[in-house]
């Protein structure tokens, strides 16, 4: 029901804080369960999805899509690009595009390349190793972003409010 309604104050954007942490280990462990699939490279696959789809889902609740954004800029009077400038879009490196993902992830890819080497090595303790560090690492890598993202969220309504108050003034 959280996720449902529009986050346009911080004890709502605290509340999806909550509810999408929440969901995050279910997340994870379908990223755990992919991992169990014997085909080289297909859990990592599975994992880049898993967690586009979440980010892409995050950034909608937050209203961080440029839809939300644009409607947000035009209740402040300001342009898009006005309001995207406040945005910290290099720390995770614009989460929603493939090119952040990538750098966002890191080290993930280079644990990711374990994990193969570990799971083709050693057949069933190597499926069960990587069904764990895949669910560790995909657990690890939407709570940062998350993280990061309500930052962003807090950002946006506090310059918001910061423009609405001026321009009444």
């Amino acid at each position: 029901m959280v996720l449902g309604v529009a986050g346009i104050s911080k004890k709502a954007v605290q509340e999806k804080v909550m509810a999408l942490k929440s969901r995050s280990w279910k997340i994870a462990l379908m990223s755990g369960a992919g991992a169990a699939i014997p085909i080289p490279f297909v859990s990592s696959g599975i994992d880049a999805s898993i967690i586009l789809g979440e980010v892409l889902f995050y950034r909608s609740q937050f209203a961080l899509d440029d839809s939300s954004l644009s409607k947000l800029a035009d209740i402040a009077n300001i342009t898009l690009e006005e309001l995207k400038s406040i945005l910290d879009l290099q720390t995770p490196g614009e989460y929603f595009t493939s090119a952040g993902i990538k750098q966002f992830l890191g080290t993930y890819a280079a644990a990711g390349a374990a994990e193969k080497l570990v799971q083709y090595s050693l057949p069933i303790v190597g499926t069960v190793i990587g069904c764990g560090a895949s669910y560790g690492a995909t657990y690890h890598v939407l709570n940062n972003i998350l993280n990061e993202m309500t930052k962003d969220a807090f950002k946006v309504l506090q310059f918001i409010a910061e423009k609405i108050n001026n321009a009444a003034a």
